[in-house]
Formats: C-alpha cells, structure tokens, sequence
C-alpha cells in the first residue's frame, strides 16, 4: 500500500481518501455494464463524425456483433450513415429488427466467413466481439475477413479486451495485497503484440480515438485506488459518486483490459493488371502426368491447345510459339518480305521490333484519333514502290480497320500481318480476331486475357505459311536437320500450352467482365472535363486488354504525369502506354529527324494517354475507388 501511495502527492491521496470516505456511505450501487458500453458507444460515434469530415460525406458501416442493435439506434439518432449489423445470435437480431431503424439493415452471420464482397465498407466496427472467439487462430481468420471486406483506406474501429491492461491492473492490486481478478473463462483476451505484429501490414494506427487508456483511469480507481483508501475490512460500495469522481482521474499507466484502437487499411498498390489465373487444382493431375512423361515441350498439350483454338477462333491454322514477338520475327521471315513494312509508331516496341530483326525498313504512319488503331487512309498515302506489307495492330483490344486494310492490301499487291497481341476474343461483327489478313499474332503473356505464362499464337488460313511457321519456331528445321531457312528456338513448353487450356475456357467470360468494368470507369469519369476515352465501333467487340484515358491537360486542370504521380501516391499504379512512341525511342534513331513534325496526332496521344488498373477479376470496388481519387485530385486543382 505504501509503494502505491508513494506515487501521489499528499495532497492528492488526502483528496481521495476523503472522497472515498464521503461517497462510501451511499448503497446504491452503479457498476452496471451499460456505463461502460455508453463510453464506448460515446467514442465510437465521435470517431464515425471525423471519418465523415475525412470523407467529406456520411460512410458506410459494418457493426460485426451488433446484438440487439443499441449501437445502431445510436448512430441513427445522431448520424445519417447507413449500417449494416451481422449477428450471429437470431435472438438478439429479432430485438435488432423490432426497432424498425430507417438506415440499418441485421443479417445473421459468422465473423469467421462473412458473406460479403470484397472493399464493401468504409467503417468496420467491433466492440468485445473478437474476444468471443475459441482462439488466437480464429482471431487471425477474423481479422483477414474485416481485411478483404474494408474499403481501400477505410477504417478498422476495435473495442476489445486485452491481456496488457489485465496484467498491469492486477499487479496494482497485489501491491496492495488484494488477490488477482481472473480474465472471464469463455474470454481470449488479445495479446497486444501479438496482434500488432500480424496486422503490420493491413493496417496503421491512427490518432483518431482515445487511444490506449480508453477507461483507464475508471478501472485504476475502482478495482486499485479505491480499495487501497478504505480500511480494508470495511465493504467496498461502487455508486453513482464513485463513478463520476473516479472516470475523470489522471491513470499512471494503462489498467484497462478494454482498449480502444482505430485502425486504417494500409492502402495496397493496386497494379495496372494481374492475372485471372485457373484454380491449380484444376490442372495438376495432368501436369503430373506430362512431367512424369519426359516429354514437357512441343508435345500432346501443344497440339491440343492449337486444335481449340482453331475451333474456337475458327480458323484453319493455330500454331503456338514461344512469344507474340518471335511469332512476328517468323510470319516477317515466312513471307519472305523485302523493303519498307507500314505500321503505326504507336504501339508497343516488340511491333517495330520484329520489322528491324528481319532487316526491313518500318514506315510509320499516323493512327485513328478515335480508336488510336493505324488509319487506313494514312496507309495508302504511305504506299510506294518498296512497300511489301501492311503492319496493323489492334490496340488495347480493339480491332483494326480491317475490312479496309485488306481492300488496300489486295489492291495492291501486299501483304498484311495484324499484331493482334492484345486482342484474344476480340470480335470484327461475328468474326473472332484471328481470321484477318495473311496472319495474326497473339500474345499469351502474364498482362493477357488467355494466359499461357509465356507465349504467343500465330493464325493463318494460309497451309503454306503455317507449314513454314511450324518448322521456322524449330530452328527452321522440316525433321531432317537440312534448315529450309533461319530459324528461331521459339517452341512452346506443355505447361503453357496446358495453362493455356484451362485459361481458354475462362475467356469467354473474362471479357464480358472487362467490358463491364471499363463501362463503370466510363460512367463515373465522363463527367469529368478533360477526359475522354478510346472509342470502339457498335459492330466491334473490344477485349479491353488495357483501359486508357486521354487528359486534356487545360481542361482537366493537370497533366497527364501529374495525376500519374498523385494517383501512385494513393497507392494506384498507372502506365504510359504508349509513351514514348517508337519513332521518338533510342532504338529507332536512325529514322527520327524523318518524321520530325510528321506525326503529330501520335505524339499528342502518346504525350496525354494514361493506362488505368483493370483485370479481369478486379473488384467494382476498386473501380469507384479509382474514380472518385481521380475526381479528388482533379476537385483540388479548381
């Protein structure tokens, strides 16, 4: 007793020796466990207020243990936000549902397995609702269920017990010789560090709340101070005095096993694209049977892949090769081409690429200004006497001119190679991408709707070009080692091919959902000056490989670098694609000063076009929460 006293000063212990004496003679006793909740309930709706102000509008809540719904009569008394209570109890949700509030909804559920999407919530609150948990592993599974549902950068409300605060009350107490008070058996108490340590990478602690010492000092008054003044063997009364004397009294530390911390999601980078990938239990019996076998590239998987494709895309020949880049170095070499080849400057490197590597010359020509795809027009200007092909490429996933470029193409005696790398599933009216001109080349690669890993497919109706095709991804070798002409190393491994298989069967799929996606992004940023979109024709089906959006710098107030820069800071990645374009990169130096103000609209697309995220399973979610940081930055510039 004398150690504890020691840290008051006289004065102070004489204060509360006197108060306790004087408050101890009333009976009615208040230690009741609603004063407690409405402290809780008080600091919570405190916090719900400032989050608003961060939002600048009322948030969405979800109440995880909402019982019979006295938070959300609270909250509906005094706030406009919306909330949704999960309960696992029917009992106490038939109460919920009996006070008939206008702006919540009770739905039964585990905390364990929430049937709810991904970034759903602003807000997530949970008050001594974890601790109910059978463990710390449950505990874990809690957490990364609140996790997936909270919004990027929303806010994670956590009213729990924990150990930390249990065991510095009750060495208090045994300083003062009275006996440990024991944690509530049905009760897993959080270990703090433990807690801190798994959730160091979801979650940062704000300064929003009260903190630490939430209910500190009331705790360190009751169950230590108190009972170290009276004379021990007089009967301790808890009463309304008591409670309201004691819950302002300054606490020398933390002895409270119910603490308050308001969390927010740490805000993941959001990448320009991932993978919709097949499930690998899908595909791992037949791996293991391919790998047992020896035979793991250009095998029996190959060949399947290239049969589906034909039927899928209905096209006489489908051949699989290592990348989309070597499939265009070997329909360049296969068609035995001379002289200038017309394409676009913007477009990805490998396109150009693949005309420097077979020694032909590239002739850049200007793109449409509404789809961004090579302007047929500006192809037949281009046109001269050392022309022998025409190099589209179907950009972003919308298709080509195609009809057209294969009017000139015929008319004029060339060839015509489509770079279809972003464009598996595209459609020209009921016709599959794929179909068109003398060969189309199609990319497989990690950024693509029909992932192989690596690698890429070659399409023709023509026998002879597929057959040179076949033998030129093997050196150029027909089977007998006698190399009909140069060739590449450019086969495709079984694991691919069967990757390929299974994600083939997704595609279908995936496009009607990008194409969903990319209606959302349009709906939420055409009202926003300054920004418009790549179009694509009513007769055309876009795979949307990639959604860009052209800034106009005066009228969007900012340029196209800038709102990159802003939109990385809140963790949104973001491409320049196509920037620079190929006339303009070191590798093409020898032909810059010949298109000197020669391409002026590409360099206008390519100085203001800024790729967005979008992949084929991304969240709607992330979709609006791209949208309004876009809005937002545009809002701070006015």
């Amino acid at each position: 007793m004398e150690k504890v006293n020691d840290v008051w000063e006289t004065s102070v212990k004489e204060h509360y020796k006197h108060q306790a004496e004087l408050f101890g003679t009333s009976k009615e006793s208040t230690m009741k466990d609603n004063f407690i909740r409405d402290k809780e309930i008080d600091a919570l709706l405190s916090s719900i207020v400032t989050i608003n102000n961060l939002f600048k509008e009322p948030v969405s809540i979800l109440e995880l243990g909402c019982g019979n719904g006295y938070f959300a009569e609270r909250v509906e008394k005094c706030l406009p936000n919306k909330l949704t209570g999960i309960d696992f109890s029917e009992d106490l949700l038939k109460i919920a549902t009996q006070r008939q509030l206008k702006n919540s909804d009770f739905k039964q559920g585990s905390v364990l397995d929430l049937n709810l999407p991904d970034c759903s919530y602003n807000i997530i609150i949970v008050e001594r609702c974890l601790i109910n948990l059978d463990s710390w592993n449950s505990q874990k599974k809690a957490l990364d269920e609140i996790y997936r549902i909270l919004k990027p950068g929303g806010f994670f409300l956590m009213i729990e017990s924990f150990s930390d605060g249990w065991k510095n009350l009750n060495e208090a107490r045994a300083v003062i010789e009275l006996s440990p008070i024991p944690q509530p058996f049905h009760n897993v108490f959080f270990e703090k560090e433990l807690l801190f340590d798994y959730i160091k990478n979801k979650f940062q602690m704000t300064e929003i709340g009260p903190g630490y010492n939430f209910l500190s000092s009331y705790y360190f008054g009751a169950r230590v101070l108190y009972p170290a003044l009276m004379e021990k063997n007089k009967e301790i009364i808890y009463n309304n005095k008591f409670v309201e004397f004691f819950n302002y009294m300054p606490a020398l530390g933390n002895y409270s096993s119910i603490q308050y911390f308001v969390l927010k999601k740490k805000t993941e980078l959001i990448p320009i694209t991932k993978p919709t990938l097949p499930v690998f239990e899908d595909f791992e019996k037949e791996f293991r049977s391919f790998f047992s076998s020896g035979k793991i590239t250009n095998g029996e998987l190959v060949s399947k892949l290239e049969e589906r494709l034909q039927q899928f895309l209905g096209v006489k020949h489908a051949i699989a090769v290592s990348s989309c880049t070597s499939g265009l170095m070997l329909v360049m070499k296969a068609l035995g081409l001379k002289g200038e080849v017309i394409l676009p400057s913007f477009t990805f490197s490998a396109t150009g690429h693949a005309v420097l590597w077979n020694g032909l010359i590239p002739r850049f020509v200007e793109v449409d200004p509404e789809d961004y795809t090579i302007d047929a027009k500006k192809v037949k200007e281009a046109i001269n006497e050392n022309t022998s092909a025409i190099l589209g490429v179907h950009l972003f996933g919308c298709p080509a001119n195609v009809k057209e470029l294969e009017k000139i193409a015929k008319e004029h005696n060339l060839k015509l190679i489509f770079d279809a790398a972003h464009a598996m599933g595209s459609k020209v009216g009921s016709v599959f991408v794929g179909n068109f001109g003398d060969a189309e080349i199609f990319s497989c690669s990690p950024t693509k709707l029909m992932v192989t890993g690596e690698g890429g497919i070659v399409t023709t109706n023509d026998d002879e070009l597929a057959r040179k095709i076949r033998i030129g991804r093997t050196y150029g070798d027909p089977g007998d080692y006698n190399c009909e002409f140069p060739g590449l190393s450019a086969r495709m491994s079984e694991f691919n091919a069967l990757l390929g298989l299974k994600s083939l069967q997704l595609l279908e799929e995936n496009v009607k959902k990008r194409n969903k996606l990319v209606q959302l992004y349009k709906q939420n940023l055409s009202k926003l000056p300054g920004i418009t979109f790549q179009k694509t024709d009513c007769n055309l089906i876009n795979t949307y490989k990639d959604f860009s959006i052209l800034i106009d710098p005066e009228l969007f107030k900012l340029n196209r670098d800038l709102l990159g820069e802003k939109l990385k800071e809140e963790g949104i990645q973001t491409k320049n694609y196509f920037y620079p374009p190929l006339h303009e990169q070191n590798a093409y130096a020898l032909f810059r000063k010949e298109y000197e103000n020669k391409l002026n609209l590409t360099e206008k697309i390519s100085r203001n076009i800024l790729s967005l995220p979008l992949y084929s399973h991304m969240p709607e979610e992330e979709v609006n929460f791209i949208c309004q940081k876009i809005e937002e930055i545009r809002k701070k510039r006015e």
